[in-house]
């Protein structure tokens, strides 16, 4: 028997769920979403192949977080796991493999701080903050100082190309996510307000 889509939101959106887990459940879909789309777009860009090898290879990864999340109930971990995956290992290769600094990398990097700052919390927060800004920095200095590390974008038409794609893809995905979160807490209010209804109509 298979599942439904009932199925499914029931199971990574439910009110039984720990509020981290529903978090998580709508940020790592939206960025495999994301990646997937990315990858699709720049298989025009023929420079970027390899690039786009560590993109798919990095979706798998989380695609199989996602499913510890979900399915092995290691939440904590797959959190933590997912940001430094990306962070520290897949977009450092996608940087020096895509472009450096004349790619659309700044936005991917972008998203990945903005996750640590939604999925991680207490004292792991911040030592992943401080693995980023660290990671982030030595990239775009070794990008300036050193060209040669890096597997360049040939032409300025491919680079704006790569760059755009970046920019609007990050944007959505950070956009979905938000929005995502609203409907949540508007749900939880709006369970508040029946609840303290009821509580009145039984007096």
């Amino acid at each position: 028997m298979g599942f439904t889509l009932e199925d499914i939101k029931n199971k990574l959106f439910s009110d039984k769920n720990p509020p981290e887990l529903v978090l998580f459940n709508s940020i790592v879909p939206m960025g495999i979403l994301g990646g997937v789309i990315a990858v699709g777009i720049s298989f025009s860009i023929s420079s970027l192949l390899l690039q786009n090898l560590v993109c798919a290879i990095g979706i798998a990864l989380l695609g199989l977080l996602f499913y510890l999340a979900n399915w092995k109930g290691k939440i904590k971990l797959a959190s933590i796991c997912s940001i430094v995956l990306m962070s520290g290992i897949v977009f450092p290769i996608m940087f020096f493999t895509g472009g450096g600094h004349h790619s659309g990398m700044t936005s991917w990097f972008f998203l990945a701080v903005i996750f640590n700052f939604l999925i991680i919390k207490k004292t792991a927060f911040y030592i992943v903050l401080f693995m980023q800004s660290i990671i982030i920095t030595i990239c775009y200095l070794l990008s300036l100082h050193h060209p040669e590390f890096i597997r360049q974008i040939p032409t300025e038409t491919e680079q704006v190309v790569d760059i755009l794609q970046s920019l609007l893809l990050s944007s959505i995905v950070i956009g979905c996510v938000i929005k995502f979160q609203n409907r949540i807490n508007q749900h939880a209010l709006d369970a508040i307000k029946k609840a303290n209804e009821d509580l009145r109509d039984s007096e």
